[in-house]
C-alpha cells in the first residue's frame, strides 16, 4: 500500500533479482508501518456491505467477580460477488418483537427493544417505580451493561414518559375485548391495556365510553405516538447470546454454537479501542460514513483516507456505507496519503 501511495497509482509488484538491486542506491526506508497489505481486486466488490458491533459477556464466576466480555466488530459481505475466505458467516436474528432487555449504561436504565432504547424514568421516582412494576422488572431482572459507545449506537426513541395533556381513557365495548383510547383536547390516541394501566397508575381517570362518542373524536394530532411500552416482555438475559447493533441501529442477537460465537475466529485488537475483536472479509475494504472516507484492513485498523484519489491510487474504487458509530469503535490506524507514505521508517 506504501508503494501505491508514493507511484500514485494502483501497480503491482514486480520482481527483480538480487544482481539488479544491489547494484541501486540504498535509501533510508520510507512508507506506513500499519498499511494494510491485503487490498481486494477490483472485481471482488459486492453489492453490500453489513457491519455489526457484538457484545458477548458471560455470567461470572461469582458475584464478586467482573463479568468477561468481548466486543467483536464484524464486517459481512453479500450481493453478487462475495469474497470467499472460508470463514464463517453469522446468522444475525432481529430480537423478537415480544422481547426486550433491561440496559443499565452510566446508572441510568433503558428499555431496549428491537428497534431501539428508550430511557425509563429514575427508579426512585413515581413513574419510575410503577413503569418497572407494570413491566415486571425487578431488581433481579438481568440488566445489560454494554460500553457506552456500543449502547449509543442503538437507535434512540423518545425517554418514556407520562403524555401531558391527556383527559382521560375511555374504554369502549366490543364483541370480544374492550378498546382502550386516551382523550386529549384535540381528539382521541389508541391505548394498549399496559399502557391503560400505566396512565391509570399515573393518577389519570378511566371512564366507559361508547362507539358513537369514540367516533365523534378525530384522532389526536398533538399525541400521535405515546412514548411508553406497548407490551410487557419476555426479558433476554444478556449472558445467554452475544447481542450486537445492526447497521440501522437495530438490537440483534446472534446464535452460539457448541458456546462460541457463530462468526468463528476473530482478530484479536491491541490499543485502548473500544472493540476487542474483528471479523472481516479477509481483505483491505474501503468504507465511506458519509463525512469521510476510510479503509478498513483486513486485521481490523481504520485509516481515514486523505481523498479519493488516494483511494484510487491503493486500487480501491469502491466503498460501502458504514456508521460511523460502528466504525470508530475501531482502532486508529495512520492516515493514508502520498506525504505520509514518503516519511522515513526510523
Amino acid at each position: 500500500a506504501s508503494a501505491r501511495l508514493i507511484v500514485g497509482e494502483a501497480a503491482d509488484i514486480h520482481t527483480g533479482s538480487d544482481t539488479v538491486l544491489k547494484n541501486l542506491p540504498k535509501a533510508i526506508p520510507i512508507g506506513i508501518v500499519d498499511a494494510p497489505g491485503l487490498i481486494a481486486p477490483p472485481d471482488t466488490a459486492t453489492q453490500k456491505l453489513l457491519s455489526h458491533a457484538c457484545h458477548t459477556t458471560t455470567k461470572p464466576v461469582n458475584r464478586l467477580d467482573t463479568a468477561p466480555s468481548q466486543i467483536t466488530v464484524i464486517m459481512q459481505e453479500t450481493g453478487a460477488n462475495p469474497t470467499d475466505t472460508n470463514q464463517t458467516t453469522p446468522t444475525f436474528q432481529r430480537l423478537a418483537v415480544d422481547h426486550a432487555i433491561v440496559g443499565l449504561v452510566d446508572q441510568a436504565e433503558w428499555l431496549v427493544t428491537a428497534d431501539g432504547r428508550r430511557l425509563l424514568p429514575p427508579a426512585d421516582t413515581p413513574d419510575g417505580r410503577n413503569i418497572r412494576h407494570r413491566l415486571g422488572i425487578a431488581p433481579t431482572t438481568p440488566r445489560w451493561s454494554p460500553p457506552p459507545q456500543v449502547f449509543s449506537a442503538i437507535a434512540e426513541k423518545p425517554p418514556a414518559a407520562i403524555p401531558t395533556g391527556i383527559l382521560e381513557i375511555l374504554r369502549i365495548p366490543g364483541a370480544n375485548n374492550p378498546q382502550l383510547w386516551a382523550r386529549t383536547a384535540d381528539g382521541v390516541v389508541h391505548l394498549t391495556p399496559i399502557q391503560a394501566d400505566i396512565l391509570l397508575d399515573a393518577g389519570i381517570h378511566m371512564r366507559d365510553g361508547t362507539a358513537t362518542e369514540l367516533g365523534a373524536n378525530p384522532d389526536s394530532k398533538t399525541l400521535t405516538d405515546l412514548p411508553l411500552p406497548d407490551r410487557v416482555p419476555t426479558w433476554v438475559d444478556p449472558t445467554a447470546q452475544p447481542l450486537c447493533v445492526a447497521e440501522h441501529g437495530e438490537v440483534e442477537t446472534a446464535p452460539l454454537i457448541e458456546g462460541k460465537p457463530a462468526w468463528g475466529e476473530a482478530v484479536a485488537l491491541a490499543g485502548k479501542a473500544v472493540a476487542t475483536h474483528f471479523v472481516g472479509p479477509g481483505w483491505a475494504v474501503g468504507v465511506d460514513t458519509g463525512s469521510g472516507i476510510h479503509v478498513v484492513s483486513a486485521h481490523g485498523l481504520r485509516h481515514q483516507v486523505e481523498s479519493q484519489e488516494t483511494a484510487a491510487a491503493l486500487g480501491i474504487s469502491h466503498f460501502y456505507s458504514i456508521r460511523w458509530d460502528v466504525l470508530r469503535l475501531l482502532p486508529s490506524g495512520t492516515t493514508l496519503s502520498k506525504q505520509q507514505a514518503l516519511q522515513p521508517l526510523y
